[in-house]
């Protein structure tokens, strides 16, 4: 078993910060990959942020509230090792002019899914990133998402409702 940092993820281009609103799981909790691990605020917008490995979380390094750097750990999950992200990354830092490119396109694509939520903002329905992301690659609809039963916090939509 290895143990992985987890870190603030980017949260856009001029994102330097976010606040940990809630953690949904707790110290020992298994998680799954792309499972919610957590519910951040920044200046823009309020996200979930998925795990990026299947494991145990090890230990949280910060309470809600606490304001995080982009990039500074924020938990520790241990991971049997198979497929971690260190594995990942060094593979891609060989190639990295197409890894630069689709950072652009993912960074242009967050911005565009931003405006949108800020849009619906305005009808009191509140869609993460990602559950955007998925309404758009699977051609759902705004009016399709509103009549999905919600099992999050709050009524909020999770990726395993989409």
């Amino acid at each position: 078993m290895s143990s992985i940092e987890f870190k603030m993820p980017k949260l856009g281009e001029s994102i330097n910060e976010a606040a940990i609103i809630k953690w949904f799981k707790n110290v020992g909790d298994s998680i799954e990959q792309d499972e919610m691990l957590l519910e951040v605020a920044t200046d823009k917008v309020d996200s979930e942020v998925p795990s990026s490995v299947t494991g145990v979380i090890e230990e949280i390094l910060y309470e809600p509230n606490a304001v995080i750097k982009i990039g500074e750990t924020i938990a520790v999950i241990k991971t049997d090792g198979i497929g971690s992200p260190s594995k990942k990354k060094e593979k891609s830092k060989d190639t990295s002019s197409p890894k630069q490119k689709s950072t652009k396109k993912k960074e242009k694509a967050v911005l565009s899914q931003k405006k949108r939520v800020a849009a619906q903002q305005n009808n009191n329905t509140f869609y993460s990133p990602l559950i955007i992301a998925i309404a758009k690659e699977h051609h759902i609809s705004f009016e399709e998402l509103a009549r999905i039963p919600a099992t999050g916090n709050d009524g909020r939509l999770r990726k395993s409702d989409v």
